[in-house]
């Protein structure tokens, strides 16, 4: 499973038991896309097809849950299972209803 923290900053995951080995933190935003392309590499040599939690429901989130899904399903040739890991039970519930709708 790969977990994948969003938000302002990734903080405490030299704390957590799994995080360097089983994730790909979105910080610093600039290296998001070498972390991508690395990971994608080790996956396919490995032939692991990844399974992806997305930790936050924002518009960060939301928007990575659907990138992930397309881009992953296509690298590894079959439909990626993304979940979306939230306190509330709507994404983006703080955004303004109608530009959701």
């Amino acid at each position: 499973m790969l977990a994948i923290n969003v938000g302002s900053k990734t903080k405490d995951t030299g704390n957590t038991k799994g995080v360097w080995e089983n994730a790909l933190t979105t910080r610093p935003i600039n290296d998001l896309i070498p972390k991508i392309r690395k990971k994608e590499e080790e996956l396919l040599q490995k032939g692991v097809v990844p399974v992806v939690a997305i930790c936050g429901s924002g518009a960060a989130g939301t928007e990575l849950s659907f990138a992930f899904k397309k881009r992953w399903s296509q690298v590894f040739g079959q439909e990626i299972k993304v979940t979306l890991i939230a306190s509330k039970e709507t994404p983006m519930h703080t955004e303004n209803k109608h530009m959701i709708n």
